[in-house]
């Protein structure tokens, strides 16, 4: 501080309102700041005299490039709602350097005109541009800026003519020109947007990498008014909402504009999220493109090389790594040019046993503009945590495979990284009374997955079972081990008859669900069996549009050798249009998908049973097969839920047994249905069913399940009664019924007849 203090002799009180301030601007004070990188620097400003003292916090920015207006004053629903919180943290972590103005009343062009880049942030306040604002945003823009804004209702205040109290109306409408000429969107309403936020394959500004993410306008529980626009003229869909419609967009031409219409940047739920848009979104507005070297975590002490490449279409006059150990003070090393585009330095060893070390760039250009650049953190010293593991497909609790291909997929982590030579299963089973005992090695696929599809050296039968566990290593000095599961054994048991998943257990492993369309919805009353079913689309009355979207079932199905069989599934469908399908496929090489079966047709079909024979893939030279359920909709929004999907089951080796056999098994006796034909109830009598599960299952004429029941006994005698209520409880009609008894070795089906 070269003057950090200046006398006042008077300033005028409330009796001289409208001139009650003064300005140092003949008595300035100095500052001298030497050359360092982009920063606000805080500073206290403090008024003393005549036994007064207050305190003012305010901040000196070093090479602002932004201009930040905060336009909250004015909630929509008389609460002003901060936002400035969620705008100084991101600047700051990225190492941007801004101005701050509260509009309270607008910029002026003077003052505008000097930022490479204005961040306009509306909230849910207004009028959320008044003509002012307008004015100065024209100007701006016209002498090539660029503008990031976003907020909640600016398209209704600027556009909506149903109103009398927006701007539109007190524009005339002026207010609805400007902002389908300079926001380049065309307003189209202000909800209807759905949750998640999805990136588009935008040629201008590229968010893909961020993937699906979520948005809320905090402060706003009641009044969440995501809008839905169109871009117009040169302008591109950055974002999407769930339902397909355009939530943000970007243009270059005529004006150089980001605007975001679900909410204002604050609206992002997740501040990682929030700090990658930003990024991207200064760095687009620069024409700068940034890849640095991303460092893991090491029990190297260093010194630790960084490179980055960039992109430019101006000169590049500094390029420097910025560097900090343990959260204290930046440092700053110049790096060395190493090509056109390549650029590297290195962060020196470190004098720590441990150290925790974050870096970042910063890369000028030659109109003074520089890079938005997230800090990547990573770990130096001894490494002493495990691996972790995350079961993606671990091996299902039944299986038809007598001797595989068995498949496992797991997700394994670690801060220094996994040991690719230690990541092994241990099999445990037994074969004509022999204990054998197999090895199998996993191996790295992508996105930390872990797998490997393998077969045994014997053929299991009904009953048999495997045990296993899977042990993994990581590279440390320490060879820290995880083991899945943590003690014990996990199961896998041969039988003929498998459920697949009924997806109870209220997650999708052992599916690959790439587009994450698939979901598990929850409602007992509504589904068949328990409570959860698989259903299209996370929200419960639509379903995406424009979509192609599978779910794979990552386990294969052997079916060489057994007699036939028969995959099941219960399905209930409120499709749009008939142009919406759900296929069911099966591949024998993962590549090329044949369809078996598809459920289509506009309007409800309630709950019925699919049966799909599979006798086919029986016979001796046909390979495993996989199975896929996938949902393809055209252009039309849907307002209906879409698919659900039940009890997935694969039967092998069925044998019918007539009606009139009671007995099925020297162990097992199933009765026939009794008093039939009935007025009331039925009775069946069960023998020989100690620690067995039953299925009891009862359709109609038609086909359709109208009751299901599973019964894990422990008792060895057991009489099921029924009283002719559906699954929901309700009284059916009178008619014929037939009712089917199952274990997973066999099946009684008895018709019924029900009188009034």
């Amino acid at each position: 501080m070269i003057k950090d203090e200046i006398n006042i002799e008077s300033i005028p009180g409330i009796e001289n309102l409208g001139n009650n301030y003064y300005s140092n601007s003949d008595d300035p004070f100095i500052i001298e700041i030497k050359d360092t990188y982009p920063q606000n620097v805080p500073a206290k400003l403090i008024v003393s005299g005549n036994g007064f003292s207050d305190t003012f916090k305010i901040e000196i920015p070093i090479s602002p490039m932004i201009l930040f207006v905060d336009d909250h004053l004015g909630g929509g629903d008389g609460i002003d709602v901060p936002i400035k919180s969620y705008y100084d943290s991101t600047f700051r972590n990225l190492g941007v350097s801004y101005h701050y103005w509260l509009n309270s009343t607008s910029p002026d062009s003077e003052t505008i005109k000097k930022y490479p880049i204005v961040v306009w942030g509306c909230e849910w306040a207004f009028p959320s541009l008044e003509k002012t604002d307008r004015d100065v945003l024209s100007y701006y823009l016209e002498q090539g800026g660029n503008l990031f804004i976003s907020g909640q209702d600016i398209g209704w205040d600027l556009c909506d003519p149903s109103s009398e109290n927006n701007q539109h109306y007190y524009s005339s409408g002026d207010s609805k020109t400007w902002y389908e000429k300079y926001l380049s969107s065309r307003y189209i309403s202000d909800a209807g947007g759905i949750n998640p936020l999805t990136p588009t394959d935008s040629s201008i500004l590229d968010l893909s990498s961020l993937g699906s993410f979520e948005f809320l306008q905090p402060g706003r529980i009641e009044n969440q008014y995501p809008s839905i626009i169109e871009p117009l003229d040169n302008a591109f869909a950055i974002l999407k909402y769930d339902n397909n419609k355009t939530a943000a967009i970007a243009s270059n031409r005529p004006y150089k504009v980001v605007y975001f219409a679900f909410g204002g940047f604050e609206a992002i739920k997740k501040q990682p999220v929030r700090m990658q848009v930003m990024q991207d979104i200064i760095n687009h507005f620069n024409n700068l493109n940034v890849r640095k070297t991303i460092l893991g975590n090491t029990e190297s002490k260093g010194p630790f090389t960084v490179n980055c490449i960039i992109k430019s279409d101006q000169q590049i006059t500094d390029v420097s790594l910025l560097y900090r150990i343990n959260d204290s003070d930046w440092n700053v090393r110049n790096m060395t040019k190493l090509n056109d585009s390549t650029y590297s330095a290195d962060i020196p060893e470190i004098t720590q046993d441990s150290a925790t070390i974050e870096y970042r760039t910063l890369i000028f250009q030659e109109d003074g503009t520089y890079n938005a650049d997230i800090p990547h953190r990573f770990y130096s010293g001894p490494d002493t945590g495990p691996p972790s593991i995350t079961p993606i497909a671990p091996l299902p609790e039944y299986t038809i495979n007598k001797n595989g291909p068995f498949y496992i997929g797991l997700m394994l982590e670690d801060d220094i990284g996994i040991d690719t030579n230690n990541v092994k299963l241990y099999l445990t089973y037994f074969t004509e009374g022999q204990k054998i005992e197999k090895t199998v090695s996993l191996k790295y696929s992508n996105q930390s997955i872990w797998e490997s599809t393998f077969y045994i050296d014997h053929t299991l039968q009904e009953g048999d079972s495997i045990s296993y566990f899977v042990e993994v290593y990581d590279n440390s000095s320490n060879s820290n081990k995880s083991r899945f599961p943590e003690t014990g054994y996990l199961t896998t048991k041969i039988s003929n008859n498998v459920i697949i998943d009924n997806f109870e257990d209220n997650d999708l492993i052992g599916w690959y669900n790439p587009r994450g369309i698939w979901t598990i919805y929850s409602n007992p009353k509504f589904v068949q069996e328990g409570s959860n079913c698989l259903k299209t689309g996370k929200e419960l009355f639509s379903y995406p549009a424009n979509i192609n979207a599978p779910i794979e079932y990552a386990h294969p199905f052997n079916l060489t050798g057994r007699e036939n069989a028969k995959l099941r599934f219960l399905v209930e469908s409120i499709l749009e249009d008939d142009n919406d399908t759900c296929y069911v496929e099966i591949s024998s090489d993962n590549e090329t998908w044949r369809a078996i079966d598809k459920i289509y047709g506009k309007g409800l079909k309630k709950w019925e049973l699919h049966e799909i024979d599979l006798s086919d893939y029986c016979s001796e030279d046909t390979d495993p097969i996989k199975l896929r359920f996938r949902f393809k909709t055209d252009d039309n929004e849907a307002s209906v839920p879409g698919i659900f999907i039940d009890m997935v089951e694969i039967l092998t080796d069925i044998v019918d047994i007539d009606t009139e056999q009671l007995k099925i098994s020297k162990e097992l006796y199933i009765s026939d249905v009794y008093p039939n034909p009935t007025n009331s109830s039925i009775c069946i009598d069960i023998s020989g069913c100690r620690d067995k599960t039953l299925y009891i299952n009862v359709y109609n004429l038609l086909g359709q399940n109208v009751f299901r029941k599973r019964l894990l006994l422990k008792t060895n005698n057991y009489k099921f009664t029924w009283d002719f209520k559906d699954s929901n409880s309700r009284r059916i009609p009178t008619g014929i019924y037939f009712i089917e008894v199952r274990t997973n070795n066999y099946r009684k089906l008895d018709k019924v007849l029900l009188l009034k």
